[in-house]
This record gives structure tokens, C-alpha cells and sequence, in this order.
């Protein structure tokens, strides 16, 4: 079977598409992030406020807006619904395979770089983020990208076109930082110690270039400046909360324990690639690099390995280093375990077997993941499942006088970006996002001149009875009651007075 004539780029494309894109949209949004990411993006398409997130109308700064232009923009092309909403991840996930691949085939050969391609696409940790609304599918493609430029920049025959790559490096390192900020600048962790180390240094283009520099201020740090500009204390809220306030303090309470890197983040890099981590083990055993004499011959060397080493080994420690942890921060590690799976791999492929143990091993991981997206797709859906709660609550979107108000709740923001009736969330005491009941109350009180209805949602298993004792008490009888396992809804309808005749209606 000659490599020629797999066309592998074709191959690879294919292959990750129909991974990141089955079952896709077949799941509801979850709630909190996919919730969030998704209403922001939605608040964009609706306010074309294309450089100010927000969220229920105010500024929501955590994140810069690339995500949510990608969200944006899924939603645009297929509608406000979660195949919309998660389609850019599916594309985002397919060209970080063929960037694997590139930096398969510039480090070694490519039919290196075909199995390494292949090797992510089938993996289940990224196909498996590439199934939610996050930031770190679209930081990997920039961060593999921007290794792939470096590569190709260390690999160019002649000193201008190693430069014209270092540009494509800063560029991905620049639209990285727009897309999650700081964490994006892990990738040159492992460039710069490589470099460092390179005897050759002098002959080929600098990594540090005034012109890669400035293209990446202007790509990378223009909307923060922009921002800063126009909200002096935003540069503050910058500094201290995104930055120390994730990696030294606990403010967002994500897994400071100090030995959540060894349950969150090795068992993903370890074992996420599924049955290719075989390859995986098998290459760090055969490194020795349980012994110094293993790392001594590693650094010596200075190839391929060294590099795929200090990508892996020095940005874990640094994410171990922040009290702030989650699953998905290491996905931009993950290329390294792919390629160096793909080289442990590749040194069989002269066996006669091979070929077809490796396809038997791509078909079953296709089958695994593809099955494993299907399932999540059509379980019971769980209680923070946006989708089951919006079909649930039988929106008649042609009609503008429904009021959909969540009891005693302040989640749900996935519930705002699939409906497009008025959504409250309101409790018996205003706090954060909630409002007094009261409020709504007085509103149904109002004298309005049509007919409308008000639709109370709370959790069946905590609020139910709550809530019909704070209806009844209020003198609102509900008309119709229904729901789920988890959720219990109850319809109030209110009907406008008799109107004299000749008398019109007051307007919405």
C-alpha cells in the first residue's frame, strides 16, 4: 500500500470531518459554558456588537470575541440551534489534524506525518472537546498551526522563506491570544527551549523578528488595547482576575488541589488517544525517560524527540503551576502525543501486517467515537440539557406575548439563546441574575390590553411545591402543568378586559 496513492491530506480532511461533525447538533446545549459561550454569540448576531461581548446586555469580558465570531457565524449559516452553535469546532478539530500531519511530515517523513494525522483524528480526548462549546478546540488549531510555521521556518532551504514561516508562527500565536489569551503564548515554550539549544541557531531566521512582533501586536493584543482604551478599568480586571486570579488564587474554585494534575490531566495525555496510546507507551518506555540517562540522550540528540518532549513535559508543568484547572486546558498538548504515537507507529510500517493492523485500529476508533457522540446524542437527556428544556417548554415563537420565567434559578443561559419568547429569571429574593418575583407579579397585574400567558419553570425535585404555594398565594391559578423528570412547568394565562366598543387595543 504506497502512500501515493492514499492522497493523504484528502484522507485525513475527510476522515476528521465526518468525526467532528456526526451528531454534532444532535444534543442540546449544556449548561454552564456551552450556555454562555453560545448566548454571547448570540447577544453579537443580535446587537452587532462585534468587539464588546456580552451577556444579558452587559459586558462579559472573560474571553476575547474570536470564539464567539467562529459561534457567531456557525449560527448565521445554519440557525440559532446547537448544530449552528458547535459546527466551527467540527472544522476547527478536522484542520488541526492536517496541521498534525504537516508537522508529522516536517519533522520526518509523510507518511510519518499521514499516520499522525490520522492518529488525532481518530483519538477521543479531541474529538471528544470538539463535541462542546469551548475555547481550546480553536487555541489548539492556532497553537499547532503556529509549531507547524515554526517547523517548516527551522526546515526552509534558505534564510527568506524561513522568515516568511516565522511570520506564519506569529500570526497563529497572534489570533491564539485573540482567541483565549496568554495561555496561547505555550507554544513557544517548546520553540524557545529548542532553539536554545540548537547549534545551528545563527544560520537560520530568529524566532524574536521586529516584523513577526509587530504582526502579532496587531493581530493578537488590538482588541485588548482598543478595550482598554475605551474602559480605563478594564486593564485592571485583565491583570488581575484573568490572569492572577486563574493561575495563583482560587476565584473561579476549578480543581486548585494540588494533585488535580495527575487525575485531570495525565489520565487525558496518557490514555485519550484510545487503543493508539499502546504506541505512546511503548515510545516513552523505549526513551528511558524514567532514568537520567534517558533525558541525557534525549537533550544530546537534540531532534524531533527533545522537541515533542519539552512541548509535552514543560507547558504541563506550567498548567500544573495554575490553581486553575480543567480538563480541556491540555488540549494543545495533545498534537505532541499524536506525532510521537505516529513515530513509534511508523517504525513498523515495513511489516507486512501493519498496514492492516493500523486501518483495523482507525476503523474501530472511527466506530468508537462516532458511536460514543450517537449515544450522548440520544440518552435521556440530562438536567442540563437547553435543548430538552427549550422543547419542553412548547415556545410558540410566532407569538411576542409569552413570558418564560426560571424559578429560583440563575443558569440557564442556554435556555436565552434557543428561545426567542422573553425569558426572566426571577426568585423570591433578587440575586445575581435574578429578579425579585415580585417584579413579575406587579407585571402580570398590569392592565395590558391583549391576552398573554406567563410559563413558570423550576426544578421538579426542590421547587415544585414552592412554587405552586407562592402561585396560589398570589391569587395566579395555573391553567396547565406539565414537564419531565427534572423540570416542572406551569402555565398562567391572562386575559385582557372586555373592550368598549370602538375602543382599541394598547400596543405591545
Amino acid at each position: 500500500m504506497k502512500m501515493t496513492t492514499l492522497r493523504p491530506v484528502l484522507v485525513i480532511l475527510a476522515l476528521a470531518l465526518v468525526i467532528g461533525i456526526a451528531f454534532q447538533g444532535s444534543r442540546g446545549l449544556y449548561e454552564s459554558t456551552e450556555g454562555r459561550y453560545a448566548l454571547c454569540a448570540r447577544e453579537m448576531l443580535d446587537t452587532g456588537k462585534w468587539l464588546e461581548p456580552t451577556l444579558f446586555g452587559e459586558p462579559h469580558w472573560t474571553k476575547p470575541p474570536l470564539t464567539y465570531w467562529a459561534i457567531a457565524a456557525g449560527v448565521r449559516v445554519l440557525g440559532r440551534n446547537a448544530w449552528g452553535a458547535r459546527l466551527p469546532n467540527a472544522l476547527f478539530f478536522a484542520l488541526t489534524a492536517l496541521a498534525v500531519a504537516g508537522i508529522g511530515a516536517r519533522m520526518w517523513d509523510k507518511r510519518t506525518g499521514f499516520l499522525a494525522g490520522v492518529i488525532y483524528a481518530t483519538s477521543l480526548f479531541p474529538a471528544g472537546v470538539a463535541f462542546s462549546l469551548n475555547t481550546d478546540t480553536l487555541l489548539a488549531m492556532w497553537e499547532t498551526l503556529a509549531i507547524f510555521s515554526f517547523w517548516s521556518a527551522d526546515r526552509a532551504p534558505d534564510r527568506s522563506r524561513s522568515r516568511r514561516w516565522m511570520l506564519g508562527m506569529w500570526l497563529a500565536l497572534g489570533l491564539g491570544f485573540a482567541t483565549k489569551g496568554p495561555p496561547a503564548l505555550i507554544a513557544l515554550v517548546p520553540v524557545l527551549v529548542y532553539r536554545r539549544r540548537d547549534p545551528a541557531r545563527k544560520r537560520k531566521a530568529p524566532v524574536f523578528d521586529w516584523a513577526g512582533l509587530v504582526l502579532f501586536c496587531l493581530v493578537g493584543l488590538s482588541w485588548y488595547v482598543y478595550e482598554c482604551l475605551r474602559n480605563p478599568t478594564l486593564l485592571a480586571y485583565f491583570l488581575g482576575d484573568e490572569i492572577v486570579g486563574r493561575v495563583a488564587g482560587n476565584e473561579f474554585g476549578r480543581n486548585p488541589e494540588w494533585y488535580r494534575p495527575f487525575t485531570l490531566y495525565l489520565p487525558f495525555l496518557l490514555a485519550g488517544a484510545g487503543l493508539w496510546s499502546w504506541y505512546l507507551w511503548r515510545a516513552l518506555a523505549e526513551a528511558r525517560l524514567h532514568c537520567a540517562a534517558g533525558w541525557r540522550a534525549l537533550v544530546e540528540r537534540h531532534g524531533p524527540g527533545f522537541f515533542l518532549a519539552t512541548w509535552l513535559l514543560l507547558p504541563f508543568l506550567l498548567f500544573s503551576l495554575s490553581t486553575s484547572r480543567m480538563i480541556t486546558y491540555v488540549l494543545p498538548l495533545f498534537p505532541a502525543v499524536a506525532l510521537i504515537a505516529a513515530r513509534r507507529a511508523g517504525k513498523e510500517w515495513r511489516s507486512d501486517a501493519f498496514p492492516r493492523k493500523f486501518l483495523a485500529v482507525a476503523v474501530v476508533m472511527f466506530l468508537l467515537i462516532v458511536t460514543g457522540k450517537a449515544v450522548a446524542a440520544y440518552r435521556p437527556p440530562p438536567r442540563d440539557d437547553m435543548g430538552a428544556l427549550y422543547r419542553l417548554c412548547r415556545f410558540d415563537d410566532k407569538v411576542s406575548r409569552n413570558l418564560f420565567v426560571l424559578f429560583q434559578e440563575h443558569r440557564q443561559l442556554g435556555l436565552n439563546f434557543y428561545a426567542h419568547s422573553r425569558v426572566v429569571r426571577a426568585g423570591l429574593e433578587p440575586r445575581g441574575r435574578m429578579v425579585g418575583l415580585e417584579r413579575v407579579f406587579g407585571e402580570m397585574r398590569a392592565p395590558f390590553g391583549f391576552d398573554w400567558q406567563v410559563v413558570f419553570i423550576c426544578r421538579r425535585s426542590t421547587n415544585r411545591d414552592l412554587l405552586m404555594a407562592t402561585l396560589k398565594r398570589e391569587g395566579f391559578v395555573p391553567s396547565e402543568t406539565w414537564g419531565d423528570a427534572n423540570w416542572f412547568l406551569a402555565r398562567v394565562e391572562l386575559r385582557a378586559p372586555p373592550q368598549k366598543e370602538g375602543e382599541n387595543a394598547p400596543a405591545h
